[in-house]
Protein backbone atom coordinates (compact mmCIF):
# COMPACT_ATOMS: atom_id res chain seq x y z
CA UNK A 1 0.00 0.00 0.00
CA UNK A 2 0.79 3.70 -0.49
CA UNK A 3 0.92 6.03 2.69
CA UNK A 4 2.36 9.25 2.10
CA UNK A 5 4.14 8.57 -0.86
CA UNK A 6 5.66 5.62 1.15
CA UNK A 7 5.50 2.14 -0.06
CA UNK A 8 4.17 0.45 3.12
CA UNK A 9 3.79 -4.16 3.44
CA UNK A 10 -0.14 -5.05 3.27
CA UNK A 11 0.98 -7.53 6.16
CA UNK A 12 -3.49 -9.10 5.66
CA UNK A 13 -2.37 -9.34 2.12
CA UNK A 14 1.49 -10.17 2.93
CA UNK A 15 0.65 -13.03 4.77
CA UNK A 16 -1.09 -14.74 1.51
CA UNK A 17 1.63 -13.95 -0.38
CA UNK A 18 4.38 -15.89 2.35
CA UNK A 19 1.33 -18.98 2.03
CA UNK A 20 1.47 -18.80 -1.65
CA UNK A 21 5.33 -19.13 -1.30
CA UNK A 22 5.33 -21.76 1.22
CA UNK A 23 2.92 -23.84 -0.65
CA UNK A 24 5.17 -23.48 -4.17
CA UNK A 25 8.28 -24.87 -2.26
CA UNK A 26 6.34 -27.71 -0.45
CA UNK A 27 5.79 -28.94 -4.00
CA UNK A 28 2.23 -27.35 -4.70
CA UNK A 29 1.31 -26.37 -7.88
CA UNK A 30 -0.31 -23.24 -8.93
CA UNK A 31 -3.43 -24.71 -9.26
CA UNK A 32 -3.40 -27.07 -5.86
CA UNK A 33 -2.14 -23.71 -4.70
CA UNK A 34 -5.07 -21.88 -5.62
CA UNK A 35 -7.33 -24.34 -4.29
CA UNK A 36 -6.05 -24.40 -1.14
CA UNK A 37 -6.69 -20.82 -0.70
CA UNK A 38 -10.16 -21.53 -2.32
CA UNK A 39 -10.63 -24.36 0.81
CA UNK A 40 -9.52 -22.32 3.31
CA UNK A 41 -11.82 -19.31 2.42
CA UNK A 42 -9.19 -16.84 1.24
CA UNK A 43 -10.49 -14.19 -1.56
CA UNK A 44 -8.37 -11.87 -3.41
CA UNK A 45 -8.91 -7.96 -3.54
CA UNK A 46 -12.47 -8.45 -5.15
CA UNK A 47 -13.90 -10.75 -3.21
CA UNK A 48 -13.09 -13.50 -5.70
CA UNK A 49 -11.70 -16.58 -5.69
CA UNK A 50 -7.76 -16.92 -6.60
CA UNK A 51 -6.93 -17.92 -10.21
CA UNK A 52 -4.31 -20.11 -11.20
CA UNK A 53 -3.12 -17.76 -13.30
CA UNK A 54 -2.46 -14.66 -10.45
CA UNK A 55 -0.97 -17.49 -7.94
CA UNK A 56 2.08 -18.08 -10.70
CA UNK A 57 2.35 -14.47 -11.43
CA UNK A 58 2.93 -14.01 -7.92
CA UNK A 59 5.54 -16.66 -7.94
CA UNK A 60 6.94 -15.57 -10.78
CA UNK A 61 6.95 -11.69 -9.55
CA UNK A 62 10.59 -10.33 -8.19
CA UNK A 63 8.88 -7.41 -6.91
CA UNK A 64 7.69 -9.18 -3.53
CA UNK A 65 11.42 -9.80 -2.87
CA UNK A 66 11.61 -6.23 -3.03
CA UNK A 67 13.76 -5.98 -6.46
CA UNK A 68 11.43 -4.04 -9.06
CA UNK A 69 12.45 -4.54 -12.59
CA UNK A 70 12.11 -1.67 -15.40
CA UNK A 71 12.34 -1.73 -19.32
CA UNK A 72 11.20 -4.94 -20.22
CA UNK A 73 9.20 -3.21 -22.89
CA UNK A 74 10.34 -0.53 -25.41
CA UNK A 75 7.52 1.41 -27.22
CA UNK A 76 8.39 3.13 -30.77
CA UNK A 77 6.73 5.89 -30.73
CA UNK A 78 6.42 5.93 -34.27
CA UNK A 79 4.91 3.07 -35.46
CA UNK A 80 3.02 2.44 -31.92
CA UNK A 81 4.47 -0.90 -31.60
CA UNK A 82 5.64 -2.43 -28.33
CA UNK A 83 8.98 -4.91 -28.27
CA UNK A 84 9.99 -7.40 -25.49
CA UNK A 85 13.61 -6.34 -24.33
CA UNK A 86 15.79 -9.30 -23.53
CA UNK A 87 16.96 -9.67 -19.88
CA UNK A 88 20.78 -8.02 -20.35
CA UNK A 89 18.33 -4.90 -21.03
CA UNK A 90 16.28 -4.80 -17.96
CA UNK A 91 17.05 -2.60 -14.91
CA UNK A 92 17.27 -4.27 -11.71
CA UNK A 93 16.39 -1.99 -8.54
CA UNK A 94 16.80 -4.16 -5.69
CA UNK A 95 15.50 -3.22 -1.64
CA UNK A 96 13.34 -0.77 -4.21
CA UNK A 97 10.39 -1.85 -2.23
CA UNK A 98 9.85 -3.49 1.31
CA UNK A 99 10.32 -7.31 0.69
CA UNK A 100 7.90 -9.65 1.73
CA UNK A 101 9.62 -12.98 1.06
CA UNK A 102 13.34 -13.14 1.44
CA UNK A 103 15.62 -13.33 -1.72
CA UNK A 104 16.16 -17.69 -0.97
CA UNK A 105 12.52 -18.00 -0.66
CA UNK A 106 11.67 -16.31 -3.90
CA UNK A 107 14.53 -18.54 -6.17
CA UNK A 108 13.46 -21.87 -3.92
CA UNK A 109 10.17 -21.16 -5.25
CA UNK A 110 10.82 -20.00 -9.11
CA UNK A 111 13.22 -23.11 -9.28
CA UNK A 112 10.50 -25.42 -7.60
CA UNK A 113 8.36 -23.89 -10.57
CA UNK A 114 10.96 -24.82 -13.20
CA UNK A 115 11.50 -28.45 -11.93
CA UNK A 116 7.64 -28.95 -12.18
CA UNK A 117 7.18 -27.80 -15.67
CA UNK A 118 7.05 -30.25 -18.42
CA UNK A 119 10.13 -30.31 -20.64
CA UNK A 120 10.59 -32.34 -23.71
CA UNK A 121 13.85 -32.87 -25.77
CA UNK A 122 14.21 -32.53 -29.29
CA UNK A 123 17.88 -32.75 -30.92
CA UNK A 124 19.31 -31.84 -27.77
CA UNK A 125 17.13 -29.11 -27.51
CA UNK A 126 14.87 -28.01 -24.54
CA UNK A 127 11.83 -26.89 -25.40
CA UNK A 128 8.67 -25.95 -22.68
CA UNK A 129 5.59 -27.59 -24.00
CA UNK A 130 3.08 -25.19 -23.63
CA UNK A 131 -0.83 -24.83 -23.74
CA UNK A 132 -3.43 -26.18 -21.60
CA UNK A 133 -4.20 -29.40 -23.00
CA UNK A 134 -0.86 -30.81 -23.59
CA UNK A 135 -1.13 -34.43 -24.41
CA UNK A 136 -5.10 -34.21 -24.80
CA UNK A 137 -5.05 -34.84 -28.42
CA UNK A 138 -2.53 -36.67 -30.13
CA UNK A 139 -0.79 -34.21 -31.89
CA UNK A 140 -0.91 -31.92 -28.83
CA UNK A 141 1.92 -29.92 -28.38
CA UNK A 142 3.51 -31.89 -31.09
CA UNK A 143 2.85 -29.74 -34.15
CA UNK A 144 5.19 -26.55 -34.66
CA UNK A 145 4.89 -23.66 -36.32
CA UNK A 146 7.17 -22.96 -38.73
CA UNK A 147 7.74 -19.12 -38.82
CA UNK A 148 7.43 -18.45 -35.10
CA UNK A 149 7.65 -21.51 -33.08
CA UNK A 150 4.39 -21.14 -31.49
CA UNK A 151 2.46 -24.54 -30.69
CA UNK A 152 -0.55 -25.40 -32.93
CA UNK A 153 -4.39 -25.26 -31.40
CA UNK A 154 -7.18 -27.96 -32.20
CA UNK A 155 -10.14 -25.89 -33.58
CA UNK A 156 -13.85 -26.78 -34.01
CA UNK A 157 -15.49 -24.69 -37.36
CA UNK A 158 -19.15 -25.12 -38.98
CA UNK A 159 -19.67 -25.20 -42.77
CA UNK A 160 -21.32 -22.19 -43.66
CA UNK A 161 -24.03 -24.25 -46.16
CA UNK A 162 -24.32 -26.99 -43.58
CA UNK A 163 -24.74 -25.89 -39.49
CA UNK A 164 -24.48 -30.03 -38.33
CA UNK A 165 -21.22 -30.36 -40.47
CA UNK A 166 -18.33 -29.81 -37.88
CA UNK A 167 -14.51 -29.03 -39.33
CA UNK A 168 -11.31 -30.02 -36.98
CA UNK A 169 -8.65 -28.13 -38.26
CA UNK A 170 -5.26 -27.28 -36.58
CA UNK A 171 -3.47 -23.34 -36.54
CA UNK A 172 -0.85 -22.04 -35.22
CA UNK A 173 -1.51 -20.35 -31.60
CA UNK A 174 -0.02 -17.06 -32.46
CA UNK A 175 -1.92 -16.62 -35.86
CA UNK A 176 -5.50 -17.47 -33.81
Amino acid sequence: DKVNKEVVINEKEAEIVRQIFSLCIQGHGSLSISKALSDKGVKSRNGNDFPEITVRRIIRNPLFMGTAVMNKRTTDFNTKKTTLNTPDEWKLHTNAVPAIVSEEVWKMANQAMDKRSKNEKADGLTKKASGRNIGKYNLSSKIVCGICGSTYWRRYRRRIKNKDEIIIDWSCSEYV
